[in-house]
């Protein structure tokens, strides 16, 4: 039997395209080798992978700071009281000088404390000396209509002792004996930035001296006598003005003849 050449038609072709099409299709469903990244992986995207806390973290000054919160609220400095100026002449230390018939008036002196005494304002309302002592001194002044010498004081205790008020020194003027219409009266005529109380029947002199007007005490801001006098004359002015400046300045600046002190720089503390 003779064989014949074989010749291929594109019909026959196709079908062996056909066959090659079907082999293949198993390897493109069994896809690329375990472990091979998809082409849409890290190799095209260079920030995927990375940390997302670190990813998602703002600069430093957009961040968000929540405020401290401190427990410890330390309390507000007490305000320092300033220091006057210094007179012009030098400080002493404060001095009582009596005779033996003066001294007999007095039923307390220095270092002794001031006895409580109960008066009342002039409107009648009650209330004690001590609710009136001032943070430092206090200067208390006992007085009447009656003496020539204790009215002048009075006329003129505003102008010896207003401009310590800013220092710590509250001034108390204690009429003894005057009707509460005089007193009024003369207040209105003479009073300064001090308080004036009344003691109608004269009690209060009875606990500190035997008689003698005016009188005046310094106090320290317990109530304790640092410096006293029994009568007002321009020594008086003097001698008070020394007390009130020796118990407000440090000792250090005490003995200075003529210097003046700048008053926001120096202070005593509260």
């Amino acid at each position: 039997m003779t064989d014949r050449p074989v010749n291929s038609t594109p019909r026959d072709m196709a079908g062996v395209l056909f066959t090659l099409l079907l082999a293949l299709i198993p390897l493109a469903i069994s896809g690329c080798p375990a472990g091979a990244p998809p082409t849409n992986s890290i190799a095209a995207d260079p920030d995927a992978g990375k940390n997302t806390q670190q990813a998602s973290a703002k600069p430093l000054g957009e961040q968000t700071v929540m405020p401290s919160i401190s427990l410890d609220v330390p309390l507000a400095p007490k305000t320092a009281l300033p220091l006057p100026e210094l007179p012009p002449t030098p400080l002493h230390r404060p001095r009582v000088v009596l005779s033996a018939g003066h001294e007999q008036t007095c039923l307390v002196g220095v270092g002794e404390v001031l006895p409580e005494i109960n008066l009342t304002d002039p409107q009648g309302n009650p209330l004690t000396l001590s609710s009136q002592y001032g943070e430092k001194l206090t200067v208390v002044v006992f007085w009447n209509d009656r003496k020539v010498f204790a009215r002048e004081q009075f006329a003129r205790l505003g102008i010896d002792t207003d401009h310590f008020h800013s220092f710590g020194v509250n001034v108390v003027a204690v009429n003894v004996g005057d009707a509460p219409e005089i007193v009024a009266q003369l207040n209105d005529q003479y009073g300064g930035g001090y308080k004036c109380l009344l003691d109608p029947r004269g009690e209060s002199l009875t606990r500190i001296a035997t008689g003698k007007l005016p009188r005046t005490y310094l106090l320290d801001a317990e109530g304790r006598i640092v410096w006293f006098d029994i009568e007002y004359s321009r020594g008086t002015e003097r001698e008070l003005e020394n007390a009130l400046y020796w118990h407000l300045l440090p000792e250090g600046q005490r003995f200075l003849p003529t210097a003046r002190l700048n008053t926001p720089a120096g202070a005593i503390s509260g």
